[in-house]
Parts: C-alpha cells; sequence; structure tokens
C-alpha cells in the first residue's frame, strides 16, 4: 500500500483456521456425537469444529429462564432432516421433516404437532437472530437420541448420559472457541514474556519512526491459536430511556419516586443512591445506610451495613430484598479487587451479606439486566502471576483455558466480564477474561460493546503485516477497537470485533440500532460518525467533520444522531443516521458548548456544558450553560431557550457525570448538583470567579417558559461559606465531618432528598422548603 493513500475502514476479521492432521484423542472420541458450547458460534460435528451459521455467527446456543435452547436447522441438518419456514404466517411457523417424522412448531408456543398427534414442551419454541430455537429437552423427541448438559456442553448422542473428563471438557471447550485462548499455564505464561518484550519493542521502533515487517509478523504470530472470528446478528433496537423522565411507579406503603439516568431501557446503572418509593439506601465512605425516607417529614436511618476500612462501595444496585454493591480493595494477594456484595434487606433493620464475590482488577464498569448483572474490570498480568477470583472465602484459578485473546489489541492488561444472576445466589460468578483493555462500554438489551483505545504509530509498510490491527494511518495514530459480546442468563459470550479510526468521548459515543452500531470519534484532526453492521462491518460513514474541532457531546436518538464540537464555537450537528447514507442534516453555531445532551421529546434536545467567550482567538470557558434546541425543522436547528449560572469557575458534576441529573418532564422538573463561582462585572473573561454557591439547583422547565428556578439547596453552614474564601473544594473533610458537597438529587412523591457526604435532607418539591434531614456520619 503506497504511501498517502487513503485508508478505508477494515473490519477485524480473521477467518477461523481449520487444524490440519488428525483430531487431538480427547476430541476424536466424539466423533459420532453433536457437542455445543453454549455461547460459542462453533459446534463439533463428525469430530471437527465448523460454525453453527457461517451467514449469522451469532446463532449460538444460549439459556433463557433456566432454559437451554439449541438451533433447530443445525440438528436437523447434521441428522439429515429439513427445516421449512411458513414465513407468510402470523406468528410464524416451522416444520422439520427427520427420521421419517414429521415436526409442526410455532414460534412462541408449547405446542407441538408430530405427524398426526399433537404434544407439548415445557417451554416454547423461539426466534432468536432470524433463527428457530427449541428447548434442549425437546431435543431427544427430535431426534430420538439421548441429551446430556454438562459443564456449559450439550451432548446429543446415542450414548446414555455422557460424563467427560475434565481434560476433555477443557479440550472440547478451547476447539470451540472462537477467540484464541491458551492450552496450557506454560503458553499463558509465554505468552506474558512475549507480549512485554514486544510491547516494548514496538514503542522503541515506533520512537524511532520506524516499524519494520519481520517484527509486525512475529506480533501478529504471537497469538497462541490463529481461531478467531469477528461477526455478530440482528439485534432489539435499543430504546433510549430518557425521553419521558425517570419516574417509577409507587409500591405498597410507597409513593412515586425517580429512577437513576440512564442510557439505554431496561438497563440499568449503579449508582451511589438507590430507593424504592419508601426506603433510600445511600453509599457513604464506607458504609451503607438505609433510610426510611417517606413521607418525608418522618425521615429516620433504619439500619446501615460497614464495610471494612480497606474496602470502599463506589455504586449500586437496589431490588426487591437485595442490594448489589460494587467496591474496590486492595486485596488479599496486594493487588486491586473490585468486590460484588449482594446484601439481603428482607430483614430491613438487619441487611445481611447473601452473597460476595471478587474480581482481580480496577473497577471498569457494569450493567443489570433483569436480574443479572454484570461487572467490568481491567488488570495487568505477568509472567507467574496466576489469574484467580474469589467467590465468597474461597479463592479460585482461572484456566489458561478460559483466558482468551482480543484479536488486534497491543495491551498485555486483562479485561474481565464478570456475570452473576441474582436468582441463581448459589451459582458461581460466571467469568470471561480477554487478554486486552477496555476503556469504555456500551450496553444494549443483549449484548456488550467495549472500545479499546489503539495509539498505533506504525506506518503504512506495516499495514499489510498487520490487518488485525484494523485501520492503521499514516497521517495519524488513533484507532478503537470494539468488541462485542453477547449477554445472556448472567453470562457474556464473544461474538466479534471491528475497528473505527479515531477515539470516543465516553459511552454515549456508541449506540446500537436496529442491528446497526453508531460511533462517533475524533482523530485528533477532525471528527467522524461510523456505522457498523450487526457483524461489526463498516457500513457508511461520515468523516471530516468540523476540521480542527473536537467533540464534546453526543447523543444518538433514533434515526438521528446529535454532536457538539467546539473550539471558539459550539456547532451542534444534526445528522440523518440512515445506514445506507447517512448525512448531516443541519447545524446551529453559537458560543459556548454542551457537555451533556439529553432527549426532551423527539424533537427537543436539552444541552447542559459551559458558556463561553473569545477575547484575541482565544476561547474561554465561562459559567454553565443549559440550553433547549428545538430540531423539529432538521435543517435549522434553533436555541429556543438558554440559561446561564455563574461565572468562571462553575463547575457541576452532571458535566462528567450523566447521573448527577434529575428530569421528569412530566413535572416540569429539572434539578443538578452546582459549584456557582462569580466575578465581578468588570473582570476580564479569563478571570476566575470567587466561590459563592454549592448544592443544588432546581428548575421548572417547559418548551411554553424555557428555565424558571424554583430554588436552591445547599448542606453547607453560613458558617463554612463565611469561611470559604475565594476557592472552595469538596475534599478536606475527615473524622466525622464529610463533605456537604451535593452529589445526587432524587424524588418520593412530592419531596426531593439531596445526597452529600455528610446528610440526606429532604425539601418540598415545588416551593424548595426545607422538611428534614438524616446525618450520616456516625
Amino acid at each position: 500500500m503506497k504511501k498517502g493513500k487513503k485508508l478505508f475502514l477494515v473490519t477485524l476479521i480473521v477467518s477461523a483456521v481449520l487444524c490440519l492432521g488428525a483430531a487431538p484423542p480427547e476430541i476424536a472420541k466424539y466423533s459420532k456425537e453433536i457437542v455445543f458450547r453454549v455461547g460459542s458460534s462453533k459446534a463439533l460435528l463428525q469430530g471437527k469444529a465448523e460454525f453453527i451459521d457461517e451467514e449469522n455467527l451469532n446463532v449460538i446456543p444460549f439459556t433463557q429462564n433456566d432454559t437451554v435452547y439449541v438451533p433447530l436447522r443445525f440438528v436437523s441438518d447434521a441428522l439429515g432432516g429439513k427445516v421449512t419456514y411458513n414465513a407468510g404466517k402470523v406468528p410464524l411457523t416451522l416444520s422439520l421433516s427427520l427420521g421419517g417424522k414429521k415436526f409442526g412448531f410455532t414460534a412462541g408456543s408449547t405446542s407441538v404437532s408430530i405427524d398426526a398427534r399433537r404434544t407439548v414442551m415445557e417451554k416454547p419454541a423461539i426466534i432468536e437472530n432470524g433463527r428457530a430455537f427449541v428447548p434442549l429437552s425437546f431435543v431427544d423427541e427430535i431426534t430420538g437420541k439421548e441429551v446430556s448438559y454438562e459443564s456449559g456442553l450439550i451432548f446429543i448422542s446415542d450414548k446414555a448420559q455422557i460424563k467427560p473428563s475434565e481434560t476433555e471438557i477443557g479440550k472440547i471447550k478451547t476447539e470451540l472457541s472462537v477467540l484464541p485462548s491458551f492450552e496450557t499455564e506454560e503458553a499463558l505464561n509465554e505468552y506474558f514474556s512475549e507480549m512485554d518484550e514486544k510491547v516494548n519493542r514496538f514503542y522503541e521502533y515506533a520512537a524511532d519512526g520506524i516499524m519494520v515487517m519481520e517484527e509486525a509478523e512475529a506480533f501478529a504470530d504471537s497469538a497462541p491459536r490463529a481461531e478467531m472470528a469477528a461477526s455478530a446478528a440482528a439485534a432489539e433496537p435499543a430504546m433510549d430511556s430518557a425521553m419521558n423522565g425517570a419516574a417509577a411507579a409507587k409500591g405498597a406503603g410507597s409513593a412515586e419516586y425517580s429512577e437513576v439516568n440512564i442510557q439505554v431501557a431496561g438497563v440499568d446503572e449503579a449508582d451511589i443512591i438507590r430507593t424504592n418509593g419508601k426506603y433510600i439506601y445511600a453509599l457513604n465512605s464506607n458504609s451503607v445506610i438505609i433510610i426510611n425516607a417517606y413521607p418525608a417529614d418522618k425521615m429516620k436511618e433504619v439500619s446501615r451495613y460497614n464495610f471494612h476500612r480497606d474496602i470502599m462501595p463506589l455504586e449500586m444496585y437496589a431490588d426487591g430484598d437485595k442490594l448489589t454493591i460494587i467496591s474496590n480493595e486492595y486485596s488479599r494477594r496486594g493487588d486491586y479487587l473490585t468486590n460484588i456484595t449482594v446484601l439481603d434487606i428482607s430483614d430491613i433493620e438487619s441487611p445481611k451479606v447473601a452473597r460476595e464475590d471478587a474480581i482481580e482488577g480496577s473497577y471498569l464498569s457494569s450493567r443489570k439486566i433483569g436480574d443479572d448483572v454484570y461487572v467490568v474490570t481491567n488488570s495487568y498480568y505477568y509472567k507467574g502471576k496466576k489469574p484467580v477470583f474469589f467467590a465468597g472465602d474461597t479463592e479460585k484459578d482461572i484456566a489458561a483455558t478460559d483466558i482468551y485473546c482480543f484479536p488486534g489489541s497491543l495491551s498485555y492488561g486483562c479485561l474481565t466480564v464478570a456475570g452473576i444472576s441474582l436468582d441463581k445466589m448459589n451459582e458461581e460468578p460466571y467469568i470471561n477474561m480477554y487478554m486486552g483493555a477496555g476503556s469504555t462500554i456500551y450496553v444494549s438489551q443483549k449484548y456488550m460493546y467495549i472500545a479499546e483505545p489503539s495509539y498505533n504509530y506504525d506506518y503504512n509498510e506495516a499495514i499489510d503485516a498487520m490487518p488485525w490491527l484494523g485501520r492503521s494511518f499514516a497521517d495519524n495514530n488513533m484507532s478503537t477497537l470494539i468488541h462485542k459480546l453477547s449477554l445472556y442468563d448472567g453470562k457474556a459470550s464473544y461474538i466479534g470485533s471491528g475497528a473505527v479510526n479515531g477515539s470516543i468521548l465516553n459511552q454515549f459515543s456508541m449506540d446500537e440500532y436496529n442491528s446497526n452500531f453508531r460511533i462517533a470519534t475524533n482523530d485528533g484532526r477532525a471528527n467522524n460518525v461510523y456505522i457498523l453492521d450487526s457483524q461489526l462491518k463498516p457500513k457508511a460513514e461520515i468523516e471530516d467533520i468540523a476540521p480542527g474541532e473536537r467533540i464534546y457531546s453526543t447523543r444518538f436518538l433514533g434515526n438521528r444522531g446529535y454532536m457538539v464540537t467546539f473550539r471558539t464555537t459550539d456547532p451542534l450537528f444534526v445528522i440523518d443516521m440512515n445506514p445506507e447514507n447517512p448525512q448531516i442534516l443541519g447545524a446551529l453555531k453559537i458560543p459556548g458548548y454542551s457537555d451533556y445532551l439529553h432527549p426532551y421529546d423527539e424533537n427537543t434536545i436539552i444541552g447542559f456544558g459551559k458558556d463561553t467567550a473569545e477575547s484575541y482567538g482565544v476561547a474561554y470557558y465561562l459559567g454553565m450553560k443549559m440550553a433547549i434546541f428545538d430540531i423539529s425543522d432538521v435543517s435549522n436547528p434553533k436555541q429556543k431557550f438558554v440559561e446561564t449560572i455563574g461565572d468562571r469557575g462553575t463547575e457541576s458534576d452532571l458535566l462528567y457525570n450523566h447521573k448527577a441529573l434529575l428530569f421528569d418532564k412530566e413535572k416540569n422538573l429539572l434539578a443538578f448538583p452546582v459549584t456557582v463561582y462569580e466575578t465581578e462585572e468588570d473582570a476580564e473573561v479569563y478571570e476566575y470567579g470567587a466561590f459563592k454557591f454549592q448544592g443544588a439547583y432546581v428548575y421548572d422547565i417547559s418548551l411554553d417558559s424555557g428555565f424558571e428556578k424554583r430554588g436552591e439547596i445547599t448542606h453547607m453552614t453560613e458558617e463554612e461559606y463565611k469561611k470559604s474564601g475565594m476557592m472552595w473544594y469538596d475534599y478536606g473533610y475527615s473524622g466525622g465531618d464529610g463533605s456537604p458537597a451535593i452529589k445526587r438529587i432524587i424524588y418520593i412523591g412530592d419531596s426531593l432528598y439531596t445526597l452529600s457526604g455528610r446528610y440526606l435532607m429532604a425539601h418540598d418539591m415545588y416551593d424548595v422548603s426545607y422538611i428534614s434531614e438524616v446525618e450520616l456520619n456516625e
């Protein structure tokens, strides 16, 4: 490839390499069986691994509601049968001819016809990713064979109750892995040694502007096995949760209450405060505090659970009589651990640990879908360090065969995805470990996308030797690898990988819609939007948006995308995300920028960011800015209302963390924490203001009147304001005094509750008058 030639986006697809020669004896033993691995797009047939569906590699056996499902067509084809779809009917029906019998299934129904008679399955047949699946418990009836299930492996055989050895299980799982894994612990240690040497040499060459092809080829060959495939499949559209506010219906003895501001409907995100409309659960220092909060005038602490002083709770989920708390610990082996603690709060006055697991590494993020919690960590390993996890106090080794390599990754870090199911409290966490690292995750109801930055200082001569790196650039050095995992029943399975030019800003830079993946990046020169298909192959793109500027916020909502870039002004771009022909529909250029975009309705966006002023060609950020944008005319977006708060130095957690926003469209309610600085009237634009306020601002918001301030809430004392001086910081509080900086605002009924390190305080939602408080420090 010649220098200067424009490079197009390359998806990381490394075709599976079939092993030549005789199969290992542990595999050859099962040459007469059909063997599936739950979560894998491969199966053993006649002793050889092959893809279940080469056209749709997301067709995998999976579990749903304690039921294992297997793909019907693969079983039928393997045994000489034939499947026919009657696609014109609703609901969809299908027929199977196998072994002299004719079966009739209806999607979503347990009823089955077998020749002239009817019978009932335990669970219904379903259509998933465009393919028919049947419950494993009915496969013996279909095939006339014996069915065995062992350690995530499914055997369809003439033999009854197959019991493979641990060695055989390991070999079969390795054979059916889509990603390369390690045959032995020695191979893993050798990989660490080679990675250390090659990464060091890579950056040594990069510093000199040299990357020779021999080195690139050697690095590409250093993976333990060349058996990778990048793929994915159709996914349900991810519905944005924020459009209609965050209200939850009240239960018995409780009131309507606010939920955490999340990105995707049905995909919960952990936070430092939760409520069920009666009780509030709050994290403070190393404690979980449970407060009877409704009604607000009778608010009182009910109980608290104190973690060990070496454990710091980070955030949590609340679900019925369980709290799931994620915490950091500096650990039993001298490393960082991420703990997952489930508290049983059925006795609200005496919370007890129901289960406790720990994963090595620092916490990256987590999500909760139904009863399933997925926790992601980053860690680093080296030769001789044995990967482990903890189930309770029991240390468990992670076998080398269960550690996989993300394609294209230059990191010798390790990303771990742990899944637990809150309805299966006795099961150990399901652990997936991948050599590679993640910076950000996006999660839809079925898939997790892990973004891994790749700073590629290589040159064009190395491109052909390193296709697994995705796109390499002669004129810039940033790309993002995207790894896609399927999520089901507390388990995660690798689907495939892709790559795009540039780096992302945060989780809102990514989105899944109608089976496609959308991502916005900045490559150091300009900004880009890419659309990848369900297999993470490039489908469409808009590149070179706003050259010389960088992205400050992005939001994808349905078939539109919104992007804010900034250098001296704030262009808000409205983008048609048509996967066949994306295009910029309109743009609005105004002073300032938005760090976070929140939907008000389908034609209105709220922006939160900073006001700015230009002086001698330099843009200076000033106070906090809120704006309501009317995008009903996509070719001519307008700023309908604007509100500025304070001057240079004013900050809000909302600008960095979307969970700090309380918004309810039906109640015309908007609230967030803010630290306000104000300057003198004759101050220069570059001068910082003096500290004036820390707390929460509460607004009325409507499309008729814009922003109307209802009131302010602070947890600081008058004495603290007098002592604050020009600057104020929310650290330095120790001993019995927690920080009074308000971090979150929620509501129950008609009461607002604000959380700081010192208080949980209640105010009236409408006139913002004080009601009561609970001191959080013992």
